[in-house]
């Protein structure tokens, strides 16, 4: 099992994503968009979902399945559902951390595990795309069938993502301000 620079050991569990093929495959029309959206590894992270290794009796309300690639469990140790993805990460974990993860997503053992989890979408995908019913038509009209461009990078930390939607603001209100100045001007110099 994996362990984070802050002493936490984790695994990834792919439970959300499993629910979510079963009910697509069961011809929910409602999880069409969720499987049209998944493209490649990448679009799996928001059903990836952490799983810390507390010391037992912690928690042992959990007892998920391991994946052929995850290292046996410590015997001093067991499962518990974090409530959090690779797409949503717990704000408690610091700058380190997240690199860990962002590591250990690219990893050949993560990636090969994806590559696992792909190849159980691509055939509902398949279905979503070319066997809707008449209602699911124009649902799956809604959403891209090209891929989205690549994410690069790890993902965004809460203080970059802040920032970022503070800039964005801050843009907005200046291209505001700017639009009423020049309203402004035009109403002065149509009313002297």
């Amino acid at each position: 099992m994996a362990l984070l620079p802050s002493g936490i050991h984790y695994c990834i569990n792919s439970k959300p994503l499993d629910e979510l093929l079963h009910r697509a495959g069961n011809g929910s029309g409602l999880h069409i968009p969720d499987v049209r959206m998944i493209h490649g590894t990448d679009d799996l992270r928001r059903y990836m979902r952490l799983m810390w290794l507390l010391p037992l009796g912690a928690d042992c309300a959990t007892a998920p399945e391991l994946n052929a690639l995850s290292l046996p469990v410590p015997a001093h140790l067991t499962l518990v559902d974090s409530g959090y993805t690779f797409h949503r990460l717990p704000e408690h974990l610091d700058e380190r951390d997240r690199q860990s993860l962002a590591l250990f997503w690219q990893s050949p053992r993560c990636q090969a595990f994806l590559e696992q989890q792909m190849e159980k979408v691509r055939p509902v995908r398949r279905i979503a795309l070319d066997h809707l019913e008449p209602e699911d038509s124009l649902i799956s009209q809604w959403f891209p069938v090209p891929p989205p461009p690549p994410r690069s990078g790890p993902p965004l930390t809460q203080a970059e993502m802040t920032a970022k939607r503070n800039a964005s603001r801050a843009e907005l209100e200046a291209a505001v301000e700017e639009e009423m100045a020049e309203q402004a001007a035009i109403s002065q110099t149509d009313n002297p």
